[in-house]
């Protein structure tokens, strides 16, 4: 639930709100990829490249067996 509405965030451009609803959503589950790529994205978008990046390699490392991309649309 809470991807979903820091997707629906993000898509509004509301990446400051976004980006707190995916960590507080990586607070409960911290292995969470759905959270980790929204996150990435999020501070992708807010030219925090450094975070972006730290978070970018967590995801990465968690879908790395999916056999499917992610996409902000499909949270």
């Amino acid at each position: 639930m809470r991807e979903s509405l820091g997707g629906e965030l993000a898509r509004d451009g509301q990446y400051g709100e976004a980006k707190k609803v995916f960590r507080d959503g990586l607070e409960r589950n911290p292995a969470n990829p759905r959270s980790l790529f929204g996150l990435f994205k999020a501070l992708a978008a807010q030219g925090k490249t450094t975070s972006a990046r730290s978070i970018r390699q967590r995801f990465e490392d968690a879908w790395k067996y999916a056999d499917v991309q992610l996409r902000m649309e499909d949270l």
